[in-house]
């Protein structure tokens, strides 16, 4: 959208219609959604799914002998609270908070701009905000 100014009475103008809003689409946007969006995100849920895992041995929490409660990992075997344990769980966490991070900043942008869901776009546009 180029802005046009007269200079005798300073009052800009458009040249673009009121249909057109200015945004283009990226350069190859099927490959970009499916390489970074559907690729990607199946390498990040095998990352959280890995991580989980992860931590679930490392702190070898028996699901079934504590009723389900949500309680901390590292409270339930003693022997299991070592440092090397307590900091590759801490890395498992972590790491999962960083993939869960990544997959709405970078896949998040191609799924709104294959799919045109622009309420969408605004409300990643705000998840942005706070993040940076």
């Amino acid at each position: 959208m180029d802005v046009i100014v007269n200079i005798t009475d300073l009052t800009p103008t458009t040249s673009a219609t009121p249909d057109e809003c200015g945004l283009e689409p990226h350069d190859f946007l099927e490959v970009k959604f499916f390489l970074i969006s559907v690729v990607g995100t199946l390498i990040g849920l095998f990352g959280l799914f890995g991580n989980a895992t992860t931590a679930l041995i490392l702190t070898r929490y028996d699901f079934f002998r504590h009723d389900n409660k949500l309680c901390f990992l590292f409270l339930f075997r003693p022997s299991m609270r070592n440092p090397n344990n307590l900091f590759l769980t801490a890395l498992a966490v972590f790491d999962s908070c960083l993939l869960i991070t990544a997959f709405f900043i970078y896949a998040m942008e191609y799924i709104i701009e294959y799919t045109a869901a622009f309420d969408l776009y605004v409300a990643w546009l705000t998840y942005l905000r706070f993040v940076f």
